[in-house]
């Protein structure tokens, strides 16, 4: 069969020939290179032209290189030489066909990944911000194609090695699109290395305020880049689901009343929006293994916040791009437990309850505070939020920020009020303010002295003391709360074991004696022989019995066991001698729990100091605990200590409004009361006869009444006024 000439006018007619028999159309093809070589020469000559016959070329030679790589080898080169030497003068819709014929080539592995990611880096010179944004959309596909099934981390080191020299680069638009890959592709969990958050830590000295910005941004947004949250717990995969299966739901029903109603754009864009609704959280819900926030990868946090420190003296300019500063400074104290102590007298000159966005500048005094911070430093600090904010002059929304800021500041350093009895009754004394949310914060300061230092609060504050406040008023603080249910844990093993071998002892005494009444029977000379064995078998139990009898404790008839003062060693050194597991942490943090929920018994106290007395320390066998399981653990509400303290714990205030909707509705309907009814007088003398004319046309609907109201509307002539007139004045005077 004859092959069918195509002409060159129909590129694409010709490129679909050509991917299905190159080898029929190889004069095409050489046809058409000499086109586009004449194409180039006269582009060569007026660069700034669109040349519309050379976009089309391009694309062409670009699409049907796969078909003929050898004649077409060098074409990736020719189009980087072209881009680089004519890229601000070329015209930017040529310039964009270059650009995806290179983004054609990378698809197909053509090109290598540094290949065009350096290209594409030297194009965002150009004033153009279509082709920027195009840019940097191609570089974060290609790398997420790269990491998409295995890292392969030769090839990632490059193109990180490539992205961190552009940020050096003292063109911004450039350095602006590398540090934008940087935090996308961490965000995305594809970059996680300690040399990806560094090189976005370098930034925050950049002289330009848009770099400074998003690396800021990249540390201190919470829930964004530099915390990554990751679904872990069955509660929060729950949630998931159910907001899945709503999302879905309201979907179909969208879909559904789409097929029976009426067709109508606003319906399709309303379905469309709740489509991409679901999709973009099915992605965002997606799980993963890495959970590592940018702050912790930080190689000298403490260089960094000094650094940040020396740049926020002599910073002058916004104030907002100061508050991030000092929420990054602060969060790098907190976290990593720093020494910063110029740091605290600068954060003091912005606690004034005039300040603007003061409740931020409360937290980072919070959040820079830790237990390694010195007592002076952190009293000073307090009491210029006490003196400024917690006094009867401001407002009561201000001094339950205040106490809500003490607080914070007390459960990460609580050695911050030793030694300021005068201080911590003036913060109790506010309990019983006449405004609600100043009574709540004070409580719970009040609760959390109760918890961590029971010393600085009166005996009538402390309320009925529990096992843990009474363990902390008698004695010094010991080296790990609740260690001693370990030292019990390990007397109650000791115990079993004694028991098991008592049982032991009893079995081999019952063999002997099994053994002796086989020796009667026998004849003297044998007889002589057993007996002798069984002295020497009771000498070796009665030996045996006594060395463990030394060890084992004695069980007295009330219940309780014994023992021996001398043969019990203390919890440090249970705690000096092993180390702890993950199942002893738990067992600990079960037992903190219980004490703190139960209250201290006087009795048991009694029983105790009177064994210790005698020289022994009594453990009851059969005593009554609570059942704490590892649910109790999930809900207890007390923070880690590596925990910031979060905006919603010094801004949220339990306030009542003197006003609110209840109050507003019971004023209003107590006002009804006695009045006469209010509405406009009827003008009827008969309440019970019929509507008019015009009060039926009001309760008529809108559409039956159109046409009369735009005859209304519509101005009358001389002609029509003179006729309604002579007819008016016929009915009023007839003949």
């Amino acid at each position: 069969m004859p092959r069918q000439a195509v002409s060159l006018n129909n590129l694409l007619e010709l490129q679909n020939k050509i991917k299905r028999d190159p080898v029929g159309y190889h004069e095409e093809f050489l046809q058409a290179h000499i086109h586009f070589k004449s194409s180039l020469d006269l582009f060569e000559l007026e660069p700034n032209q669109p040349h519309k016959t050379l976009q089309q070329l391009v694309l062409f030679i670009a699409y049907i290189t796969p078909c003929y790589k050898a004649e077409l080898a060098d074409t990736p080169v020719l189009f980087k030489t072209l881009l680089l030497r004519h890229k601000t003068n070329m015209h930017p819709h040529l310039r964009m066909s270059f650009c995806k014929a290179l983004t054609f080539y990378r698809n197909r592995k053509i090109i290598t990944s540094q290949f065009a990611t350096e290209v594409y880096f030297e194009l965002c010179t150009c004033q153009d911000k279509q082709l920027r944004s195009s840019i940097k959309k191609l570089i974060k596909a290609d790398i997420k194609n790269i990491n998409k099934n295995h890292k392969d981390r030769a090839l990632n080191s490059e193109l990180q090695n490539i992205v961190f020299s552009k940020l050096k680069v003292p063109n911004v638009s450039v350095a602006k699109v590398a540090l934008n890959v940087l935090v996308e592709m961490f965000r995305k969990r594809i970059w996680t290395e300690e040399k990806v958050v560094n090189s976005i830590a370098n930034c925050l000295f950049s002289s330009h305020p848009v770099m400074l910005v998003k690396s800021l941004a990249f540390f201190v947004k919470r829930n964004d880049a530099g915390e990554i949250d990751i679904p872990d717990s069955d509660s929060e995969h729950d949630d998931l689901e159910e907001k899945k299966q709503k999302h879905e739901k309201r979907l179909k029903s969208l879909l559904q009343a789409n097929v029976i109603t009426k067709k109508t754009k606003r319906k399709a864009r309303k379905i469309e929006r709740a489509k991409k609704l679901l999709k973009k959280e099915e992605k965002e819900n997606v799980s993963s293994s890495v959970n590592m926030p940018a702050l912790d990868l930080i190689y000298d946090p403490q260089s960094l916040a000094e650094k940040l420190l020396k740049f926020l003296l002599g910073y002058n300019g916004k104030f907002h791009i100061k508050l991030m500063i000092m929420d990054l400074i602060s969060r790098l104290i907190g976290m990593h437990q720093l020494m910063v102590l110029n740091f605290y007298p600068f954060i003091q000159r912005y606690l004034n309850a005039h300040q603007r966005d003061v409740t931020k500048c409360l937290l980072f005094a919070a959040q820079a505070i830790h237990e390694v911070v010195p007592s002076d430093v952190v009293e000073k600090l307090v009491r210029t939020i006490c003196y400024n904010f917690i006094t009867d002059q401001n407002a009561d929304e201000v001094m339950a920020v205040g106490l809500n800021t003490v607080r914070e500041i007390i459960s990460r350093c609580p050695s911050a009020l030793n030694g300021n009895q005068e201080l911590v009754d003036d913060l109790v004394q506010f309990k019983r303010h006449r405004n609600r949310g100043v009574v709540t914060a004070s409580r719970s300061i009040i609760q959390l002295l109760k918890d961590i230092n029971p010393h600085l609060l009166k005996r009538k504050d402390r309320g009925k003391p529990s096992e843990h406040m009474a363990g902390l008023l008698e004695s010094e603080k010991p080296i790990i709360a609740g260690a001693e249910v370990l030292l019990q844990r390990e007397i109650e093993e000791d115990n079993e074991t004694s028991d098991h071998e008592n049982e032991d002892d009893e079995e081999q005494w019952s063999d002997v004696a099994s053994e002796a009444e086989m020796c009667d029977s026998d004849d003297a000379d044998d007889t002589d022989e057993c007996e002798t064995d069984d002295e020497s078998e009771k000498e070796g139990g009665i030996s045996e019995d006594q060395g463990a009898s030394a060890e084992v404790q004695k069980k007295l008839d009330d219940g309780t066991i014994r023992i021996e003062s001398s043969e019990v060693e203390t919890t440090e050194d249970l705690l000096k001698s092993r180390i702890l597991t993950d199942e002893d942490f738990k067992k600990i943090k079960i037992e903190t729990l219980r004490k703190k929920m139960q209250f201290a018994s006087k009795a048991k106290k009694r029983k105790m100091e009177q064994a210790s007395k005698k020289g022994g320390k009594k453990v009851k066998v059969d005593e009554e605990v609570l059942d704490i399981g590892s649910d109790d653990l999930e809900n207890e509400s007390s923070e880690s200590e590596n925990e910031l303290p979060t905006y919603e714990a010094i801004a949220k205030v339990n306030m009542k409004r003197r006003h609110d909707k209840d109050s507003k509705m019971a004023s209003v309907l107590a006002g009804r009361e006695g009045r006469e009814k209010f509405g406009r007088p009827q003008k009827r003398q008969n309440p019970h006869a019929s509507t008019t004319n015009v009060e039926k046309g009001r309760a008529k609907n809108f559409m039956m009444l159109r046409h009369k109201t735009k005859n209304k509307s519509r101005t009358r002539s001389f002609v029509e006024r003179q006729q309604k007139l002579r007819n008016s004045l016929k009915r009023r005077y007839p003949k």
